[in-house]
């Protein structure tokens, strides 16, 4: 398959699923958030298991948001991350802890879905990340990032 054979097959496959789970999230949502066509274009073949492929491009976005939040509350030797967490105080620290918690809360509940494979809080899972990017998770990570950038510019 080409990569436009490929783009369309799996978004008639999660239009599919999405009918079946009652998901609310589009394909294109998924898309614009977590570059969905990209990585489904990059494996040159079809998932199997598409929800359980779209659930872990969703983690592996937020995974390395988790990693760079823990790498400013916690720089060890790392100059990068030392320079980077100076830019933040005490409360501001505080705040990122919350988002990673968060983050990380939605990772633990993947691996149980890794587990469990339940296809219907898979779908819930899916509606949820989407849900907590837009109302949570994009305006706290622009505001850390643009700091973040703000004092590397300076």
């Amino acid at each position: 398959m080409n990569a436009d054979e490929i783009l369309k097959e799996a978004e008639k496959r999660f239009n599919q699923l999405k009918k079946k789970y009652k998901i609310k999230t589009t394909f294109e949502e998924l898309d614009k958030i977590y570059y969905l066509k990209d990585k489904l274009v990059e494996r040159k073949t079809l998932p199997v298991d598409l929800l359980g492929f779209i659930r872990r491009v969703i983690m592996e976005f937020y995974t390395g948001f988790a990693n760079h939040l823990h790498g400013i509350l916690f720089p060890a030797q790392n100059l990068i991350l030392m320079t980077e967490s100076e830019a933040f105080n005490e409360q501001e620290k505080d705040e990122i802890s919350k988002l990673l918690k968060k983050i990380m809360t939605l990772a633990s509940k993947n691996n149980l879905l890794l587990v469990t494979r339940n296809k219907l809080e898979e779908a819930k899972f899916i509606d949820e990340c989407v849900s907590k990017w837009k109302k949570e998770f994009k305006p706290q990570l622009e505001k850390i990032l643009n700091k973040i950038y703000e004092k590397w510019k300076h």
